[in-house]
């Protein structure tokens, strides 16, 4: 699967939509089946889940959120600061500030 051969790299509709061979129409009807989300809405959460960890391991003194943001898709970065708050609970910031979890 295109999702799993690339699990650190944004992916959007359209390319997902040429690299299986279907329609978009198909594609947002299978998503409404399963995972129970139209495409946009799974891949965008799935870019957050991405950013997160990103966030997570980096090393703040290196990187900025803007980068983390930018690298995975997120252009407007006042609604990926709303979007990430209201899906993880903390601003951005206070993520990638915060210690790395031990290995």
């Amino acid at each position: 699967m295109m999702l799993e051969a690339n699990p650190d790299r944004a992916i959007h509709v359209p390319e997902l939509c040429a690299a299986i061979g279907i329609s978009g129409r198909l594609l947002r009807l299978c998503c409404q089946e399963y995972p129970g989300m139209g495409p946009n809405r799974y891949l965008w959460l799935r870019r957050m889940h991405l950013a997160c960890r990103a966030l997570i391991l980096a090393d703040p003194l290196t990187i900025t959120v803007t980068e983390i943001a930018t690298a995975h898709g997120f252009w407007e970065l006042g609604h990926f600061a709303v979007g990430y708050r209201t899906l993880f609970g903390e601003r951005p910031s206070t993520t990638l500030q915060r210690p790395p979890p031990r290995q």
